[in-house]
């Protein structure tokens, strides 16, 4: 057994160290400045002394700036000056989101106009309109943020939902969907559609000065669809040609699975490094595996239905507040079963669950 912890632990440091240096690799050649503007945290992307157009990139609700990196290195590689900036609540914002999320007045309003102080801030750094590439949440911010800003330019709206797309407006639309996205899919095509009624996906339409296309990446979802490479080069090229360029086809910063490389090695590396905590004797008794079973499946089957009788405003965190409620619900579920199931968990250590809660 001991050769096999070993062993495990050997392959899992390989796997972080691997990971890690093509993680790294994926920033080679490129300046990475962080600075703020105004309270807004920006993460800025260039090869030295580029002189391409900026590309204003904004993540989606409960993401941040690390999440859209995959985008950012790909079109910094292809000559672009990248600004991608944390949203109030998010991140490294020091603000928490505010304003009422069911009004456009509210929380849309307040995002439209942080995203405005990043594009004039981007305006400075080029002669030409300004790039906008969103994901989720924000796909619906930027094409508002794009309808009153006449400095801004081509759009990528990835995971795309909003109210305020068009026929006409915005002008230049690249609609990214993951394959796992079927209802996000069909909303693009309906985008597509307001320009040609008999277009499909993977097929650019056009009428006038309007040109969208509505592009599926293959095996992803809401997440995944930030990383695979065929958003990434889609991403670049309708750029590219929307500004007239042709970028060096250099490889797209597909780091996805380098991440999920770097992941399960930290995971699989826990099993041997808990043999250096100290033992317990006795060994605590082994679950029954049907009180194990059926503490793990009945509270997630039932927490979500008695919460949904629950208006939960606890905290000014969006999603937050119900999810410190589900796992609390969940969790006192899950101890009555097992205690009922015969499971005795021993003492209340108070000093670790105070430091758990805070």
């Amino acid at each position: 057994m001991a050769r096999i912890r070993w062993a495990v632990a050997l392959i899992a440091l390989a796997a972080i160290a691997l990971s890690v240096l093509r993680l790294e690799g994926a920033r080679n050649g490129l300046e990475i400045t962080r600075y703020p503007v105004g309270p807004t945290p920006v993460t800025e992307y260039a090869t030295p002394g580029s002189d391409g157009p900026a590309v204003v990139v904004a993540h989606g609700f409960a993401g941040s700036r690390q999440l859209m990196e995959a985008y950012a290195l790909t079109l910094a590689h292809a000559g672009y000056r990248v600004l991608s900036f944390d949203f109030e609540g998010h991140g490294r914002h020091s603000l928490p989101m505010g304003g009422d999320v069911n009004a456009l007045d509210g929380t849309t309003r307040r995002l439209i106009d942080q995203t405005r102080t990043v594009i004039e801030h981007a305006s400075g750094l080029t002669d030409r309109p300004v790039a906008l590439l969103g994901h989720s949440m924000a796909s619906d911010v930027l094409v508002r943020t794009a309808a009153e800003d006449p400095r801004t330019g081509p759009l990528v709206a990835i995971s795309a939902f909003s109210g305020a797309i068009g026929p006409e407006a915005p002008g230049d639309l690249l609609l990214i969907t993951g394959e796992w996205e079927p209802g996000l899919r069909e909303a693009a095509v309906r985008y597509v559609r307001m320009v040609d009624p008999a277009a499909s996906e993977g097929v650019t339409v056009s009428a006038g000065e309007v040109r969208r296309k509505a592009l599926v990446a293959p095996h992803v979802e809401h997440v995944g669809v930030l990383y695979g490479a065929t958003g990434l080069e889609a991403a670049r090229d309708w750029l590219d040609a929307a500004y007239g360029r042709e970028s060096a086809p250099d490889p797209v910063a597909a780091t996805g699975g380098w991440i999920a490389l770097l992941l399960a090695g930290c995971v699989a590396l826990a099993w041997p490094l808990s043999t250096l905590l100290p033992a317990i004797a006795p060994p605590p008794a082994p679950i029954p595996r049907r009180s194990f079973w059926v503490a793990m499946i009945l509270p997630a089957v039932v927490t979500p239905v008695l919460l949904s009788f629950v208006d939960v405003r606890l905290l000014p965190v969006l999603v937050a507040d119900y999810l410190a409620l589900h796992l609390f619900v969940y969790g006192v579920l899950a101890l009555a079963l097992l205690w009922r199931g015969g499971v005795r968990l021993g003492g209340l250590a108070i000093w670790p669950t105070l430091a758990l809660l805070v």
